[in-house]
């Protein structure tokens, strides 16, 4: 799982489109200064862990991912679970659809349709659609991503920006760069540390900091 713990939007299509195409899983525990989803902050200095499984069926890659933030402040805790199906097709195009489910402690909820579609190529280009089931809201987003092998550790350079509607404002702007350090520890376990500038037109700019421990299976 790419542990991205500021913006867990990882949480999202991004990751279930690149997700390996065998039988794979993952664990993570973290802490994140912020939870940072669609331009808006959930939860501020938390705790976060996330799960994740992915299975190659009948040419399809199945996945599902968990992901929360229990934050100690006056923002509330986040839920997100997704799952769906990827195909690739060709040597370099992957397409998801799914579906998303976050919600907070105290009771707002919504589910969206996910579509998304990446692209195996330099920054790693991904272009995803969301359409929540119940109301007329929409969620666009472009994401890039690329990793340099700095022999004694891995960085990853990230990108996104995306344009969302809410049950009380629509065509909200949002935008995140982040940068990221992660040292396989031994076979299967990682920590990560990463930081992430991230600004929309509900909040003030913001910079994120946080670090996991990712157990992969």
């Amino acid at each position: 799982m790419k542990t991205k713990i500021l913006t867990v939007a990882a949480l999202s299509a991004v990751f279930l489109i690149n997700a390996a195409f065998a039988a794979t899983g993952s664990l993570s525990l973290g802490y994140g200064s912020d939870f940072f989803r669609r331009g808006s902050l959930l939860s501020k200095d938390s705790f976060q862990a996330g799960a994740s499984y992915s299975t190659e069926i009948q040419g399809l890659t199945a996945s599902t991912n968990v992901q929360t933030a229990h934050g100690n402040e006056n923002l509330e805790d986040a839920y997100i679970i997704s799952g769906g199906l990827a195909k690739k097709i060709g040597s370099m195009l992957t397409v998801y659809g799914g579906l998303e489910h976050a919600e907070s402690l105290g009771g707002a909820s919504e589910l969206d349709a996910v579509i998304a579609v990446s692209i195996d190529t330099f920054l790693s280009p991904s272009i995803s659609a969301a359409r929540n089931v119940d109301e007329d809201l929409y969620t666009f987003e472009l994401n890039v991503s690329h990793d340099l092998d700095l022999k004694f550790a891995t960085l990853s350079i990230n990108g996104s920006v995306g344009n969302t509607d809410t049950r009380s404002v629509d065509n909200v702007d949002y935008y995140s760069i982040g940068l990221g350090l992660s040292k396989e520890l031994q076979k299967g376990l990682t920590l990560s540390v990463n930081g992430d500038f991230v600004d929309s037109s509900l909040i003030e700019d913001d910079f994120l900091i946080g670090a996991s421990l990712t157990a992969s299976f």
